[in-house]
């Protein structure tokens, strides 16, 4: 039980909740209008996503909902998630009457993430030192070529 006390399915969440509450904001837009999910995926990736279960929810939302779009897509995740990650997801459903949005403010969430992402990256890209960074130019060489 402690282990849900520490919010286990919101990792990465320290000085990013704007980025998580963002993250938040599209799970439930999937959740609830799975209509958008195509419009969605067209901007943003599973990488994008700063907590990993907010990652894991949109990777397998977006599954469920390209594979039957006309089924409740929760009730697809149930084998996938463990019960505090689906009652995590159950509230978004639940909490989400008041939940009001269009599409430039699907368009706004996306772009905060990407942008959250790309900080990241930057951030990652300045810690790397001479040596580790021509090896991983190398990998990626190597890849292309084969």
């Amino acid at each position: 039980m402690e282990a849900l006390n520490k919010d286990m399915v919101s990792d990465g969440k320290a000085g990013r909740l704007k980025v998580v509450k963002a993250e938040d904001d599209i799970i439930t837009v999937l959740l609830n209008f799975p209509e958008y999910a195509h419009d969605i995926e067209e901007m943003l990736c599973p990488d994008d996503f700063v907590t990993e279960f907010n990652g894991k929810a949109y990777r397998l939302l977006t599954d469920a909902i390209r594979k039957n779009p006309t089924s409740e897509p929760l009730l697809a995740l149930s084998q996938d998630l463990t019960e505090a990650e689906m009652s995590r997801l159950s509230s978004r459903v639940r909490d989400s009457k008041s939940f009001s949005f269009d599409k430039s403010k699907i368009k706004d969430l996306c772009k905060k993430l990407k942008e959250e992402k790309n900080r990241v990256v930057l951030r990652e890209v300045r810690q790397i030192d001479d040596d580790s960074f021509e090896a991983t130019l190398n990998k990626l060489k190597n890849k292309e070529n084969n």
